[in-house]
C-alpha cells in the first residue's frame, strides 16, 4: 500500500452520521418532538411560579393568533395567479427603449405591462388578426436577416 497523502485521506474510514431531519414543521407524531415538549413543561414548573405560568399560557394564545393571520395572508395569496417561468424576450432596440421608457413612466414592469396588453388584445378577435399579420411580417424579416448574418459570417470564415 502506498502511503501518499492522496491514499491516506481517501482510503480512511468515515463516521457514520444520522441524517438531519430538515423539515420546517415538527411531526406531530414524533415523539422525540412529544418528549421535549413535556420536559419543556415540567421545566417551567420548576423555574416559574403558577402566575408566570399562566401569563406564559396567555401569551402563547396570543402567539396563536398570528397563525390566523398568516392563514388569511396565505389564502389572499392563493387567490392570486401563478406565475409562469422567466421568458427572455429580443426586441427590436426602437421598440425596446420606447417599451421601457413608457413603463418606467408609468411604475410599471415591461411583465405587467405585456400581461395587460395580451389580455385587452384577447378580447378583440380583430385586433389580434392586425397583430397576427405584423408579428408574421417581423418574423420572417427575423428570418430572413438571421439568414444573412449566417452567410456572411461562413463567407468571411471562406476567405480566411
Amino acid at each position: 500500500m502506498s502511503d501518499d497523502i492522496r491514499t491516506l485521506l481517501t482510503n480512511r474510514p468515515r463516521a457514520k452520521v444520522e441524517r438531519r431531519d430538515t423539515t420546517l414543521k415538527p411531526n406531530l407524531n414524533d415523539t422525540s418532538v412529544q418528549e421535549k415538549d413535556v420536559s419543556n413543561e415540567s421545566d417551567k414548573s420548576l423555574l416559574f411560579s403558577d402566575s408566570e405560568q399562566q401569563e406564559m399560557v396567555s401569551t402563547s394564545k396570543t402567539e396563536e393568533q398570528p397563525l390566523t393571520e398568516k392563514q388569511k395572508l396565505e389564502k389572499e395569496l392563493e387567490s392570486f395567479p401563478t406565475m409562469g417561468k422567466r421568458l427572455a424576450i429580443h426586441l427590436e432596440r426602437d421598440v425596446r427603449n420606447e417599451l421601457l421608457k413608457l413603463c418606467d413612466e408609468q411604475e410599471i414592469t415591461p411583465e405587467t405591462f405585456m400581461e395587460a396588453t395580451f389580455v385587452l388584445v384577447k378580447q378583440k378577435p380583430n385586433l389580434v388578426k392586425q397583430i397576427m399579420k405584423e408579428a408574421k411580417q417581423r418574423l420572417s424579416q427575423r428570418k430572413r436577416a438571421g439568414l444573412l448574418r449566417r452567410t456572411l459570417s461562413l463567407m468571411d470564415k471562406l476567405k480566411e
